[in-house]
């Protein structure tokens, strides 16, 4: 206990604190609320409210709520500081509407921070009569890791350490009557305004100051799948314009310090299927990259349509600002078109793809396009290999 302080004290006497949230109309059996180092107000039966100042700190936000707004802010300023932040939202129902949000707010002001974060969020949803399906899932995490001041800002002489893992997993089912089914059509809030997309789903800004070390690994997963089948008329709408992932990392570049690095896996596939003549939309976009000392940074998207006239657009941006060396490998797929390229430079470096596709076929540009030899591609060659043979699963593990 010495040195560490009322933050401290607080932080063990808030050990066993946990808000079990149940009844009413958003609530669920079985729904978690776990708020160690800080307090739940604020929570109600559709909203999970974590405020963490103590460290280390814990916040676990668990609903099976059909609409649920959950939302962790952290503010630390002990010399060492730690967080883990979890929230999941697991929705299986009949039609209807589905809507989660999930929230993560980390400033840490210390000589050393450590921050983990994992959003999921997983949806379901069934319908033998036609209607609507309507499923929307927005994910935004920021964090701030530096010196006491302004965590945003200042420097700290310490390590960082940043880990954040976004997930979000839909899928919808109609069959009898007319069925309109959207995913992810309403935007999302942009946590990074200097970079696309401007409306993104997947959202995560890193900012690390140390003028030592700062070291940030990210995973963003956005996978869409709708499925209808009758005889009435069928609308399939995924994303909006300037939807998506959006990933980036701010690392602090000092004259000959410090040791930065940064590995980022974004992965994006929708899916779409229908009898001949429905109507399909689809209209990601994927951005990513960073400043900062070592970048790795794989972004794969791949839509797929059942109708020859899809309407479908994917855009792929990733950027390296570095002091020591780059990579970008992305891919890019829409139907029958494809483009792979990559940049590996000790330098700056960054690659794009656009790929659209309507009743005149689909194409994908940018580039320069390559031949990847996935032997020698470098930066976990498994993980981006598994990403572009993507399927979709039969049913989502926890649903």
């Amino acid at each position: 206990m010495k040195g560490r302080g009322v933050a401290a004290i607080l932080a063990i006497a808030l050990a066993s604190v946990m808000l079990i949230v149940s009844g009413g109309a958003g609530a669920q059996p079985g729904d978690e609320n776990q708020c160690v180092g800080g307090m739940t107000t604020g929570s109600t039966d559709d909203l999970q409210m974590c405020t963490i100042t103590a460290s280390p700190g814990k916040c676990i936000q668990k609903s099976s709520s059909p609409v649920i707004v959950q939302k962790c802010i952290v503010d630390q300023s002990e010399p060492t500081n730690e967080v883990y932040v979890e929230q999941v939202n697991s929705s299986d129902l009949q039609g209807s509407e589905q809507d989660a949000t999930q929230t993560a707010t980390i400033n840490q002001g210390g000589t050393d921070n450590q921050a983990t974060v994992k959003q999921d969020i997983r949806q379901t949803t069934h319908e033998t009569a036609g209607g609507m399906q309507t499923q929307d899932g927005h994910q935004t995490t920021t964090i701030c890791q530096g010196g006491t001041a302004d965590p945003c800002a200042a420097t700290n002489t310490g390590a960082n350490t940043a880990n954040v893992d976004q997930g979000r997993w839909a899928d919808a089912h109609a069959s009898g009557g007319a069925s309109t089914q959207s995913q992810d059509t309403v935007a999302g809030t942009d946590c990074s305004p200097e970079t696309p997309p401007a409306e993104p789903n997947l959202c995560a800004l890193l900012t690390q100051n140390s003028t030592v070390r700062n070291d940030a690994d990210l995973q963003q997963q956005d996978h869409l799948l709708a499925e209808a089948s009758g005889t009435g008329t069928i609308e399939q709408e995924q994303g909006s314009f300037n939807a998506g992932i959006d990933g980036h990392v701010i690392q602090q570049t000092v004259a000959g310090m410090p040791e930065n690095t940064e590995n980022a896996h974004q992965h994006l596939t929708y899916d779409l299927s229908a009898p001949d003549g429905a109507f399909q939309s689809q209209d990601p976009r994927i951005g990513g990259g960073s400043p900062g000392g070592k970048l790795n940074l794989h972004q794969v998207g791949i839509l797929r349509a059942s109708a020859d006239d899809a309407s479908q657009h994917l855009g792929i941006d990733g950027a390296c600002v570095a002091t020591e060396s780059c990579l970008i490998l992305e891919h890019g797929k829409v139907n029958g078109a494809n483009l792979t390229t990559r940049c590996r430079e000790n330098g700056p470096c960054a690659r794009f793809i656009e790929c659209t596709s309507s009743g005149e076929g689909a194409q994908c540009d940018g580039g320069p396009p390559i031949t990847i030899d996935l032997a020698s591609a470098g930066f976990d060659t498994l993980d981006f290999q598994n990403a572009i043979n993507f399927t979709f699963p039969v049913r989502l593990p926890g649903l």
